[in-house]
């Protein structure tokens, strides 16, 4: 876990010479994964839509095969949780999956463009419920790769 409270990781970020606070806040993401010793790169995060009808939980994955595998176990878990049919999707365009040497996956939790979703997403309980899920899925995935 890099942050456990609400503040941008670009605050941190002195030495990527960008004014983009979204980059450095990715480079940062990419910096912290490069010095600390980790197996895998879970990054979790909320989505928003212009269509408000969008919902529910997306994973993406790199183009590589334990990355897939990871994405897959924690979007079946979320499925599960949320009583949702779908796959995870290849992240081929997003920084950290491209810069990210570690099998990763971006865990969109949701869309607080949809009421059902972002009144979940504030819910203490329902948060404890997708991150119970996600650590599952993790733990599975550690037994099979491992």
């Amino acid at each position: 876990m890099n942050r456990s409270g609400d503040y941008a990781l670009s605050d941190d970020n002195r030495w990527h010479l960008t004014q983009s606070r979204h980059r450095k806040d990715l480079s940062q993401r990419r910096h912290l994964a490069d010095e600390i010793p980790v197996q895998l790169f879970v990054s979790l995060h909320v989505n928003w839509s212009s269509n408000g009808s969008a919902h529910g939980p997306l994973l993406l994955h790199q183009n590589e095969g334990r990355s897939a595998l990871l994405a897959a176990f924690i979007q079946n878990s979320l499925n599960r949780e949320q009583g949702l049919i779908r796959s995870p999707r290849l992240g081929k365009p997003y920084y950290l999956l491209r810069r990210v040497q570690t099998p990763a996956v971006i865990v969109e939790t949701g869309f607080l463009s949809n009421p059902r979703d972002r009144n979940a997403l504030i819910d203490p309980r329902e948060q404890q419920r997708v991150a119970t899920a996600i650590a599952d899925a993790i733990r599975y995935y550690k037994l099979i790769a491992e």
